[in-house]
């Protein structure tokens, strides 16, 4: 009876580190949903600005213009002191309408960590890093976003695209056709 006890309890303990790391790594990586509420849309204003610096390939027929858009999906929020670290997969597209569709050529889909921060009581968007290119992001990833947030990047089918938004924006009906050019 003392010997099972005695084998028992190390593995016991095994069983329970090895569950406790188990749900750690396959815990999704924390947002906060109210911070998100009062920075997304301040996020999302700042990278369709940033994009609409970005040489655009697209031609708007005469008498029409070009915008981007943008679509983000929150991996994770963190805080470090006043600021705000935000890990998002983006999808920015510059579209133009033409007649009764929407026309986009332009277009970017990454991985990105924004650094906000609250000056005069409100978030204001600091820096916004963008993961480089190679290696499926992999050494950018791993400085940029933690563990847990790496992981889910790489589970993740990204966000849904800015479609939705560009047609009402153009005034066109939710079913318009939808062209890459």
């Amino acid at each position: 009876m003392r010997r099972r006890v005695l084998i028992g309890t190390p593995i016991g303990a095994a069983l329970v580190a090895v569950a406790g790391t188990a749900a750690w790594w396959f815990w999704p990586p924390h947002v906060d949903r109210s911070l998100m509420a009062e920075a997304a849309p301040i996020i999302d204003r700042y990278l369709e600005n940033r994009s609409a610096g970005l040489p655009g390939e697209i031609s708007p027929p005469a008498g029409s213009s070009a915008r981007w858009f943008c679509a983000e999906r929150t991996i994770e929020t963190r805080r470090r002191g006043t600021e705000v670290l935000v890990s998002l997969i983006t999808d920015c597209r510059e579209y133009a309408r033409h007649g009764t569709e929407l026309h986009y050529d332009s277009a970017s889909q990454e991985p990105l960590l924004v650094t906000l921060d609250r000056a005069s009581g409100r978030l204001v968007v600091r820096q916004v890093t963008a993961a480089l290119e190679g290696a499926m992001f992999d050494p950018s990833l791993k400085r940029m976003f933690s563990r847990r947030a790496v992981r889910t990047y790489r589970l993740d089918d990204g966000p849904p695209s800015p479609d939705a938004e560009a047609r009402r924006a153009f005034g066109l009906p939710s079913d318009a056709p939808v062209r890459s050019v």
